[in-house]
C-alpha cells in the first residue's frame, strides 16, 4: 500500500512539474537589443543559434520584423551607463506593452522574459500583424493562438507543433523569412522542416 502511494505521488510531482515553462539564462535581445544596424545584425546572427528561444526574443524579432520596436525600448537598450539587468528589464516591459496594445497578448498574460516563447502567441501575433483572416473559427473566436497556429500551419508559413511548444531561433527565422515572401508577394523556395 505504501508503494502505490508513493508511486503515485511521485507520478504526480511528475506530470504537474512537466507544465511547467522553462527558463532560459539569458536572452539575445538583451546583449543585441538595440535598433542600429550592427545590433539588428548581431541580433539575427545570435537568434540563429539558439536551440530555443525566449519571450524577450521573440517579441524582439517580431517588433523588428514588423517594424514595431518602440522607442522606448530602444532608448533604454542604448543606454551603456545602466546596469544589464535594469536595461533588459525597461526594453521588455516597453516591448511587452506594444504587443498588448498590438493585440498579441491579453492583460491577463503575463509572460515571463526569459522563459521559453510559446509558438501559439507567435502565430497569434504574426496573424495580426501579416492580416491573416484565417478560416470560420478564426473569424469567428479572433486570432487565439490554437487557431492561429492552425491557420499558419496551413498556409505553409510554420512547421507544425503545438501551441505551448517551444520554438528553435531558426525556425523563428524561417517562419518570419515566409511571412516576409508572404507579405511582399515573392515565391519561396518550398519549406523544410528543422
Amino acid at each position: 500500500m505504501l508503494h502505490a502511494l508513493s508511486a503515485g505521488a511521485l507520478a504526480s510531482a511528475l506530470l504537474l512539474g512537466g507544465c511547467a515553462r522553462t527558463l532560459l539564462d539569458a536572452s539575445v535581445a538583451d546583449t543585441h537589443g538595440g535598433t542600429d544596424a550592427t545590433a539588428e545584425l548581431d541580433f539575427w546572427d545570435g537568434l540563429a543559434t539558439q536551440n530555443a528561444i525566449s519571450n524577450r526574443d521573440a517579441l524582439h524579432a517580431l517588433l523588428l520584423t514588423f517594424d514595431l520596436l518602440p522607442e522606448a525600448a530602444a532608448e533604454s537598450e542604448d543606454n551603456e551607463g545602466d546596469a544589464a539587468g535594469a536595461v533588459s528589464a525597461a526594453g521588455f516591459e516597453a516591448e511587452l506593452q506594444m504587443a498588448r496594445q498590438r493585440g498579441w497578448f491579453t492583460e491577463d498574460e503575463q509572460p515571463m522574459a526569459n522563459e521559453t516563447a510559446q509558438a501559439g502567441w507567435i502565430a497569434r501575433a504574426i496573424c495580426v500583424e501579416a492580416d491573416i483572416k484565417g478560416g470560420v473559427n478564426m473569424r469567428l473566436f479572433g486570432p487565439i493562438p490554437r487557431y492561429a497556429l492552425r491557420e499558419l500551419e496551413w498556409e505553409g508559413l510554420m512547421d507544425r507543433k503545438s501551441e505551448n511548444q517551444a520554438l528553435s531561433g531558426i525556425e523563428l527565422m524561417a517562419t518570419i523569412g515566409r511571412v516576409q515572401d508572404r507579405r511582399t508577394g515573392l515565391v519561396s523556395v518550398p519549406r523544410q522542416d528543422f
